[in-house]
Formats: structure tokens, C-alpha cells, sequence
């Protein structure tokens, strides 16, 4: 299960300070990065371990209301390679779009948590590929998960 709204509600104190979530003016915040990262992985189609390359423009935005509540939003964009650790295996490469979107109307009144991840591409061999990775969590103000998804599509032919 994911932890990024706990760890965000964190970072959003540690960036704002406890004021803005305790009903300070309105704040609103934009970053944008440039960013290329290679790292080791895995293929979640596969489950074939990979090095991964991306290349990608980032943006990330937060809205803190009067009341505390957030809106959290995380776009990325850009292209990425697999290189499978197996060589006998073709890489990989593509286009992807990410997105991450945490939602609350006040901080003890719970939040939802959407992601959708999508990778077009072609595999070295001639092929195409699609993923896409779509997940969502509600949390409601008792704390307790009331919906909760993951849903990984892999095809080929994308």
C-alpha cells in the first residue's frame, strides 16, 4: 500500500510550516525540474531486472486552502530506456506520462491519492509495448481505507 500522503502531509508541514496547515492565507506553490536519473529497476510486465534511464520535465504543485486542506499534484513527462540486466533480452525504449494527484478538504477529514502511470514504446526486437499502472486510495477521516486499487496493464502491440 502506498505512503505517500503520509509522507507528504510531512512534507508539506516541513515546507509551509504547521501555520499554513492550521488555517494561515491561502498558499500555492510551483517547482519545475529537468531531470535525468538512471537507476536499477525492474520490468513489472516481466518482473525481469532492468537499469532504467529516464529523461523527463517535472512539475509539482500544491494548493494549501485557509483550512488546512491540500491539493498536490505531480506531472512528469518525457522518454525513458530498459536495459535488461539478462542480455539475451531486448530493451527497451519509449515515451512516458506520470501523473500523481493527493486530494483533502481539511487535514482530519481524510484524502484520496490517484496515480497513473503510461510507457509507449518500442522493444529492440521490432515490437511495441504498453504499460500503464493506474492506482487509487481514499482514506476517510477515521483513518480507515474505504477504496483501494492497483491495477498494472501490460501488452504488447501498444
Amino acid at each position: 500500500m502506498r505512503k505517500v500522503p503520509v509522507v507528504l502531509v510531512g512534507a508539506l508541514v516541513g515546507v509551509f510550516g504547521t501555520a499554513s496547515l492550521a488555517g494561515a492565507a491561502p498558499v500555492t506553490r510551483t517547482q519545475v525540474h529537468d531531470v535525468t536519473s538512471t537507476t536499477p529497476g525492474f520490468n513489472p510486465c516481466t518482473g525481469l531486472t532492468d537499469t532504467q534511464t529516464l529523461t523527463y520535465h517535472l512539475v509539482t504543485q500544491t494548493n494549501i486552502d485557509a483550512r488546512g486542506g491540500y491539493h498536490y499534484m505531480v506531472n512528469q513527462n518525457g522518454t525513458v530506456s530498459f536495459v535488461p540486466d539478462d542480455p539475451t533480452q531486448p530493451t527497451y525504449s519509449g515515451t512516458f506520462h506520470y501523473t500523481d494527484n493527493v486530494n483533502s478538504p481539511a487535514p482530519t477529514l481524510g484524502y484520496e491519492n490517484t496515480v497513473v502511470e503510461t510507457v509507449n514504446g518500442r522493444f529492440s526486437d521490432g515490437t511495441r509495448g504498453f504499460l500503464q499502472i493506474h492506482e487509487h486510495l481514499t482514506v476517510n477521516a477515521n483513518g480507515d481505507t474505504t477504496v483501494f486499487f492497483d491495477n498494472l496493464t501490460c501488452r504488447p502491440g501498444g
